[in-house]
């Protein structure tokens, strides 16, 4: 199984996180960087051409690479799993307008009308989403209320936003691809 990982917002792709790690004892893990700061439009083509080029089975996103897998999945029909995702981040990411630094040590800015452009977490698709209830940047309890009518929802007591329970949700993840994929040969 070929999975894409999409990292989050400020952040970079890591094949040795322990994130990647725990996905690749259930399939070959690849990932590309994605710069948020140049908005929705350019993150959905990155990752709709990465899974295009690479045969992707299965997308895997935390945080804002969660919202992206959800629009990656709809856009190309490809089963996704988002972990403690991004709901709105026209809302979400206003507090990061203006300069910053990334956690490389990286400078970036992004701009209100950039902010403003991102659409709301897909809402059709093949997708599961599993967050983690200690998550401190994103309340999973209203994730779960918004995302609950349209996907399978699994609220885990206790973790963070960096996700800390992947290993114990690995065959969660072989269960929902199963399902998404039935009938698809």
């Amino acid at each position: 199984m070929n999975i894409l990982y999409l990292h989050g917002y400020a952040s970079n792709f890591d094949p040795s996180s322990v994130k990647v790690q725990a996905l690749e004892k259930i399939g070959t893990v690849s990932g590309i960087n994605i710069d948020y700061t140049e908005g929705p439009k350019v993150a959905i083509e990155a990752a709709k051409q990465a899974c295009q080029e690479q045969c992707i089975d299965l997308v895997v996103g935390t945080s804002m690479g969660g919202w992206l897998a959800s629009h990656c999945g709809q856009n190309c029909s490809i089963p996704f799993v988002a972990l403690n995702p991004a709901v709105e981040p026209a809302k979400s990411l206003t507090k990061y307008i203006g300069q910053s630094i990334d956690y490389t040590g990286t400078a970036y800015t992004i701009d209100a009308e950039t902010v403003a452009s991102y659409p709301p977490f897909a809402t059709e698709g093949l997708g599961l989403v599993i967050c983690e209830e200690g998550d401190e940047v994103i309340d999973a309890s209203a994730t779960a209320a918004a995302l609950k009518p349209h996907y399978d929802v699994l609220l885990v007591p206790g973790g963070s936003h960096r996700f800390e329970s992947l290993d114990s949700q690995l065959e969660l993840i072989q269960a929902h691809l199963r399902k998404a994929t039935q009938g698809k040969a």
